[in-house]
């Protein structure tokens, strides 16, 4: 049940802000799928607005046919990996469809029919914006926006919720478009997305709602046959953001290797030398032996999860840093390097690649919850900029009239621990920030692509039902 919403104007270090707080007993996160054609079109504005460019978006299948294994008809190795899922052989398509010609030569006949016929039933679409010679093609995932979506989660409070791929440089693989979200999710009880950071993490598990860090150090991953894999001599995980030599796994002959996006296998290859994706893991077995369990893998059979140390996990929501530890603020310059914040210039890049490393003076839109001494979720949201698209200043030329760009994380912290929170943690902010309930938003977004005064619902892959 929802209690004590209340949105208001506040004073922070950057000016006057917008502010929505409440709270709640339970909170879901729920995946969105907007129509590919949709997606394709807003997806362009939004790159086109961020670089100026001509930019070709192809929306690819929806979710579920990440689980449908093109390795049952199909047959496809590139850069010696085999594709295994019709996600994996789309985005590939897209990545490449600047050079067509090189395409169809390669592409076996069946996945040019494959195509043509989902192309006929709109599930691939394509909208070009921006000027320029040439064009940049990339591919589009699961995205939707939370107004679309709230008239049939009423009476939640719906926001949004993970980090998630959104720059063209972030796609660097062809098992992760645009709109893959990034860190530890659970619903019911089932980890449908495990922690490629060790970052902080929402949960609800026997014990009731708590906040805690959790990487791969704790992740087991349960194989298709029932074996696990979790410091073993199974085999090894891999994500990025390790010390790896050219973001490859180690070369290891007797090994068999698979990339997993969620729980999904989508490439597969032996010895070793895989490239690890954004937002994905690399599951390298030790030995080919195990035929029935590899073959299950090649076909698309999906693994399961499970935390080390959670007992009975219901619910997860992971993003990050952690604001609020023992009723105290646990922000420090250390910690996004801690919690595997690239930006903080520890490691190779990771998700997001654009997040100010400090606590106390950048501005932007902030959304974070807590939990209360009595178990109670508390949520704080605050109206500003984005780190992507800046609003202008009130004031200034194309103003308004707002007069803040939001507060800091350190703020946030403040404002949360103001509420009652003891625990609590940052979600995804900048222009992600969306509170909605039913059709109407509380806050303004600050996706404004570009054009002064205007304000965009950004689609975003997960949402966070509050209820």
């Amino acid at each position: 049940m929802i209690r004590r919403l209340r949105v208001e104007e506040r004073r922070f270090g950057s000016g006057v802000a917008r502010v929505v707080t409440f709270a709640a007993d339970d909170v879901r996160p729920r995946s969105l799928n907007m129509p590919a054609r949709l997606r394709a079109v807003e997806v362009a504005e939004q790159l086109c607005a961020l670089y100026g460019g001509r930019f070709v978006t192809l929306a690819l299948p929806p979710a579920q046919l990440r689980a449908a294994s093109a390795a049952k008809s199909l047959r496809w190795t590139k850069e010696g990996e085999e594709l295994l899922s019709l996600r994996s052989l789309f985005a590939y398509h897209a990545g490449n469809a600047s050079e067509p010609e090189r395409f169809m030569r390669s592409a076996p006949a069946e996945l040019l029919e494959l195509s043509r016929k989902i192309a006929r039933r709109g599930l691939l679409a394509q909208a070009a914006r921006g000027q320029g010679d040439s064009a940049a093609f990339v591919p589009v995932g699961s995205l939707g926006a939370p107004r679309r979506v709230g008239p049939f989660l009423r009476p939640a409070i719906v926001t949004n919720a993970h980090f998630f791929v959104i720059l063209p440089g972030e796609v660097d693989s062809h098992h992760v478009p645009v709109g893959e979200a990034v860190g530890l999710t659970a619903a019911s009880g089932v980890i449908g997305r495990p922690p490629t950071a060790s970052r902080s993490v929402l949960l609800r598990a026997r014990d009731g709602w708590r906040v805690e860090k959790i990487g791969l150090d704790r992740l087991v991953v349960v194989l298709p046959g029932g074996r696990e894999l979790h410091g073993s001599s199974v085999g090894e995980l891999y994500v990025r953001g390790q010390e790896l030599p050219g973001g490859r796994t180690p070369r290891a002959p007797e090994a068999f290797e698979v990339t997993i996006v969620g729980r999904w296998p989508v490439g597969a290859a032996p010895g070793g030398g895989l490239r690890v994706p954004h937002a994905a893991l690399v599951a390298s077995l030790h030995s080919r032996r195990d035929s029935v369990e590899i073959a299950a893998l090649r076909l698309g059979a999906p693994v399961t999860y499970r935390i080390a140390g959670v007992d009975d996990l219901e619910v997860a929501l992971q993003a990050g840093p952690r604001l609020l530890a023992a009723g105290r603020i646990a922000l420090e310059e250390s910690s996004f390097a801690a919690e595997a914040f690239s930006s903080s210039g520890a490691g190779e890049p990771t998700i997001p690649t654009v997040f100010p490393a400090d606590a106390g003076r950048t501005a932007a839109a902030r959304l974070g919850v807590g939990v209360s001494a009595s178990g109670e979720l508390l949520v704080a949201a605050v109206e500003g900029e984005s780190a992507l698209h800046g609003r202008e200043r009130a004031g200034e030329p194309g103003g308004d009239g707002r007069g803040s760009a939001g507060c800091t994380l350190l703020e946030l912290a403040e404002l949360l621990l103001g509420l009652g929170a003891r625990e609590a943690v940052n979600l995804d902010g900048g222009g992600s920030v969306q509170v909605v309930v039913g059709s109407g938003a509380l806050l303004r977004s600050a996706d404004s692509r570009g054009v002064p005064g205007a304000s965009y619902d950004r689609p975003v892959p997960t949402v966070a039902s509050f209820t």
